[in-house]
Formats: C-alpha cells, sequence, structure tokens
C-alpha cells in the first residue's frame, strides 16, 4: 500500500509534465474539449460562477474536465454494477471528460453485515471492478476514481481507487465511518495523502522549441510540444469525511487542487434532506469548505433505496444530487437529479485554485495564515503563560 500512497511534491510533478503518458480518447471529443467548447453536454450546469468558465477556458492546459457519475447502486448484482459504470464512464469520456468519479461503493452498494462485507470485497490484485475499470483506462486514457469494498486480511475498507491507464495510481480508505458502518467496516489507516495525476504532452516536433508564449512545457524534453494538461494535484475523500473540516483543509495545505468525494448520502445528520435549490445541507458544508480552503470539490453521489434494513436502522434511501464547488464557493455543476441516475459535468481549471488565494488587497487567507499560533497543519501551539 505505501508505494501506492504519496504525498505530493509539486516541484517534483511540475518536472515530470514532458515524461506524462498521453491519453487516448475519440479525436471528435479531444478537439472539441480542446478548443473549450465540448461537443454535446445536455447535461451540463450553466456556470454560475462570476468570472464564467470561458475566461479560463482559453488556458486549456490548465484545465481538467470532470464528469460525476451519479449511479443506482444494487446490493444484489456486483457484475451489473459494474458494466453501468463503465457504460457511464465511457459516456462521459465521449462527452470530452478527463477525469470520471464514481459514488461511493459504486462496485457493490452498502453491505447490511460485515459477513457480505467479506463476500464483496477483495484485495486489490483480484478485484474485478478494478480490473474492468482498469481496463476501460486503458482504452480510453480516461483517470478514474470510484469506490468498492477493500478487503486485506480479515479486514474490510470502504475504499476509493484513482487509476489510469498506467494501472492503480492510489487507493484512499475512509477515515471516518458513519452509522451502521462501524459494525461492518475497518476504520482507514491511509491518512490523507495528495496523489499526483500526470498530465498530457503530444506532438514530437524535429526541431526543438523554446518556450515563449507558444505552449510549449518548459521542463519537457527538447521536441515536445505541450499540447494536453497540466498534471493535477487530487485529494480523496469519502461521503462523511467531508464533516470533519481539518480532512479539506489538511488537504489544501498539502497542494491538492482538487479534491472528489464519492458519496452515499442519506438523511439523519441534517433536518433537511434537500435545500430549495435542489442540493443538500451536504453540498452546503462543502461549498463552504471549498472557498475557506480554495480548492474545487467535486462529489458523485448514489440515487435509490437498499431494499432491505439494517439492524437497528431504517433503509437507507439516498439524496443524489451530485454536484460541485468552485475555489470561491460556487455552484459550478448539478445538482444531479434526486431520483435518477446522471451525469453532470464541470471544468476545473487549476489556475483557478491560486487565483482564490488572493481576494483584494491584504486579503491572502492562505499567506495570512497565523502558523506561529498553530501549526502548518492545523496543530495548535498555546501561549506559555
Amino acid at each position: 500500500m505505501s508505494a501506492l500512497v504519496g504525498r505530493y511534491d509539486r516541484q517534483s510533478a511540475d518536472s515530470e509534465l514532458g515524461t506524462a503518458k498521453g491519453t487516448s480518447v475519440p479525436e471528435k471529443a479531444q478537439a472539441a474539449a480542446l478548443k473549450g467548447v465540448p461537443e454535446e453536454h445536455p447535461q451540463d450546469t450553466i456556470d454560475r460562477s462570476p468570472e464564467g468558465q470561458s475566461e479560463f477556458l482559453s488556458r486549456q492546459s490548465s484545465v481538467w474536465r470532470i464528469a460525476l457519475c451519479q449511479l443506482d447502486v444494487s446490493l444484489d448484482d456486483p457484475e451489473a454494477n459494474v458494466e453501468r459504470s463503465v457504460k457511464m464512464a465511457q459516456d462521459a469520456v465521449a462527452k470530452g471528460a478527463h477525469l470520471v468519479v464514481l459514488p461511493e461503493l459504486a462496485a457493490c452498494g452498502f453491505p447490511g453485515s460485515s459477513a457480505r462485507a467479506l463476500s464483496l470485497s477483495w484485495p486489490l490484485d483480484r478485484h474485478p471492478a478494478l480490473a474492468a475499470w482498469t481496463k476501460l483506462a486503458k482504452e480510453t486514457g480516461i483517470v478514474l476514481v470510484g469506490g468498492f469494498a477493500e478487503r486485506e486480511n480479515t479486514s474490510v475498507y470502504n475504499s476509493a481507487v484513482l487509476l489510469d491507464r498506467s494501472g492503480i495510481l492510489g487507493v484512499y480508505r475512509k477515515l471516518h465511518l458513519f452509522g451502521p458502518e462501524h459494525a461492518i467496516f475497518t476504520p482507514g489507516n491511509t491518512g490523507l495523502p495528495v496523489f499526483h495525476v500526470p498530465g498530457t504532452v503530444s506532438s514530437l516536433l524535429d526541431e526543438p522549441v523554446v518556450d515563449g508564449g507558444t505552449g510549449v512545457c518548459r521542463d519537457a524534453p527538447q521536441g515536445v510540444r505541450h499540447t494536453g494538461r497540466d498534471s493535477l494535484c487530487l485529494g480523496i475523500a469519502i461521503c462523511y469525511d467531508l464533516r470533519f473540516p481539518e480532512v479539506v483543509r489538511i488537504l489544501a495545505l498539502q497542494g491538492a487542487d482538487l479534491l472528489v468525494v464519492p458519496t452515499a448520502w442519506v438523511a439523519g445528520f441534517d433536518k433537511a434532506s434537500h435545500l430549495p435549490d435542489g442540493t443538500t445541507p451536504q453540498y452546503r458544508t462543502a461549498a463552504v469548505q471549498a472557498n475557506l480552503s480554495q480548492v474545487w470539490i467535486g462529489m458523485a453521489d448514489r440515487v435509490g433505496t437498499d431494499p432491505v434494513s439494517l439492524e437497528g436502522h431504517s433503509p437507507l434511501s439516498y439524496l443524489g444530487a451530485s454536484c460541485a464547488a468552485s475555489p470561491t464557493g460556487q455552484l459550478v455543476a448539478g445538482p444531479a437529479s434526486s431520483v435518477r441516475e446522471e451525469t453532470v459535468f464541470f471544468d476545473c481549471d487549476l489556475g483557478a485554485v491560486r487565483e482564490a488565494q488572493t481576494r483584494g488587497a491584504g486579503i491572502s487567507p492562505r499567506a495570512q495564515r497565523r502558523t506561529d499560533v498553530y501549526g502548518e497543519i492545523l496543530g495548535y501551539k498555546p501561549r506559555d503563560v
């Protein structure tokens, strides 16, 4: 596991831009995405941010198109879950997506007991869902994050995998278990890693080209024109993790540009299930954190109802409303339907993360942190009296 989980090193990541692997997506969708106008996005949310996405779409190398795939997951048919997730991801690729996010436990649904969890979980190297998602990534060049039940010896973790065409880039295990999960899963032990997702470079040139605003990656080998995307610094959380502000803050302070969150939202924490605008209270708390920590947050939820009740709990009904927040806390995708499967898209501009860190003269919330009072990663330092 330690080989798959690592802390992001921005200097190292920047130097890797010239050697990152290319991405194979349908030519028509790729051409449209590079122009900043995807060919078809019937479910896209109209831009709601004051600055407008058209402004940053001209900086194509810094933009990743993210698809949040909202699924109705079956407890009785894991194979069908995986097939449906692959189909939705393929459709998202055809519409220009670079990174696809699937819900929490998208591969199997929420197991109602520890015995059932064991029957629905496998180690990383033998997990059928991961094999199918890796095959998809190799065929399409997509980057994918999806939830699954991971077995290690006799422990079962509520996990999310990050993979691309080269295979598994990392795994995150849910730190904060919710309600009935305590009797089923082992609390996560991967900490809060931030993952480096390589960008893409292409177009070998006959003659070396120097960077002069011509689109050539400064760190690329001679003769390589940077026509793809910059590398992405990615954090992962799972559902209830978002209720702990330390999670978003620590990931942001480690350099995350984007936090993706596979979720299975249910009622119970908040009095209301949905807000008047169709979002959930879970989104509202995420949007505040996105604004305060200047990071993109994209959340892919489930819909539907589990048919059987768990011991001591009512049947679980999922809220849907998958959505995303910008680094200034604006709703930029969704909310998706509360009852049906749907995919929503947003354009994650890495430059917007840096821009959000300065809000005006004397207003720079990252730079103005009082780390003499509290540590770089939140540790409180009381004064000596």
